[in-house]
């Protein structure tokens, strides 16, 4: 049985805490949530200041639900105007990159077991390669179907991207707290009948 998880990558414009909290806690107001520490929406938010990607997790990217991160991708784009990328692992077996931003892309590799494989434009991605890695690197990984766990995939293409080894765990894992980074946890109640989110 293999792992299935998916979290988003926020990239870090000198975002301070106060400022990623407050962000985050009036999108949501205009959602119809409200911040309730028994709240079923739940958010882990590791941030380090130094860091390139901010790692967003929550119980309602668990089930690799496309259509609710879409929309939560989509929604912190709006809120930070900053590149998000949402990652899915599911089972091991199939990668999932979604890129919202100016540029909107999405890479899918299945190891050709499940007719989903979507090729992805390297050219999107470009602005977000770091130094000393170049597109021919990312475009090398992304062309490698023999990988036998998308996990060693996601980390080596996380190495090229600038992703820390958050980007390889969900809401429900258990995380050592680590003095390099400060874990922001936020829950949230919707107050409408038809929730924004689906938690499953």
């Amino acid at each position: 049985m293999g792992n299935t998880f998916g979290n988003m990558q926020l990239l870090n414009q000198n975002f301070n805490k106060d400022f990623i909290l407050e962000k985050i806690q009036l999108g949501l107001k205009e959602k119809g949530y409200e911040l309730n520490e028994k709240g079923s929406l739940k958010f882990k938010i590791f941030y380090q200041p130094s860091n390139k990607w901010i790692c967003i997790q929550s119980n309602a990217l668990e089930h690799v639900n496309h259509h609710d991160l879409k929309k939560l991708s989509e929604l912190f784009y709006h809120l930070f105007q900053s590149d998000v990328i949402s990652l899915n692992i599911f089972d091991s077996d199939i990668l999932s990159m979604s890129l919202y931003g100016i540029n909107q892309d999405i890479y899918i590799d299945d190891n050709n077991m499940y007719d989903l494989a979507i090729p992805g434009t390297i050219d999107k991605w470009i602005h977000l390669i770091n130094e000393h890695y170049t597109k021919e690197d990312l475009q090398t990984i992304w062309d490698n179907h023999m990988f036998i766990y998308m996990d060693e995939k996601l980390s080596k293409i996380g190495k090229i991207l600038g992703f820390n080894d958050l980007c390889q765990n969900g809401y429900h894992d258990l995380i050592e707290t680590n003095k390099d980074y400060d874990i922001i946890n936020l829950s949230f109640e919707c107050r409408h009948h038809t929730p924004y989110i689906n938690i499953n």
